[in-house]
């Protein structure tokens, strides 16, 4: 069963002298486009992690083309770690995520609506 990485990924401990392992940062990733051959590969496309790159695994996933686009959709938001509640904003564009103190970083749809809780105080 095949499943092909859609981005960077980082490797299970298993497959740390994989060849295709790149260095990013120092730390060894699986590059995207890698094709993962494993038994549970269908399991990266049900996380949005990877697409089907064989029936078998498009059998196994048992998803939809656009249940797997919404897989995909939301794997970007738990990689880079956005709050549920500010979902919306970042499909918006009004954030891209995070600054060091948790406040937003603006998107190129910004505006001044967005106001933080500890405005008011």
């Amino acid at each position: 069963m095949k499943a092909e990485l859609l981005r960077d990924t980082l490797p299970a401990r298993s497959a740390a002298g994989d060849a295709r392992l790149i260095l990013i940062n120092g730390v060894k990733h699986f590059p995207a486009g890698s094709i993962i051959d494993h038994p549970d590969a269908y399991m990266l496309v049900k996380m949005g992690t990877a697409k089907p790159a064989d029936a078998e695994c498009t059998a196994a996933a048992g998803m939809t083309s656009e249940q797997q686009a919404v897989a995909q959709r939301m794997q970007v938001l738990v990689a880079k770690g956005i709050h549920p509640d500010d979902y919306q904003a970042y499909f918006d564009g009004q954030m891209i995520g995070y600054d060091a103190n948790g406040d937003w970083l603006p998107g190129p749809n910004y505006t001044e609506q967005h106001d933080d809780e500890d405005d008011d105080e």
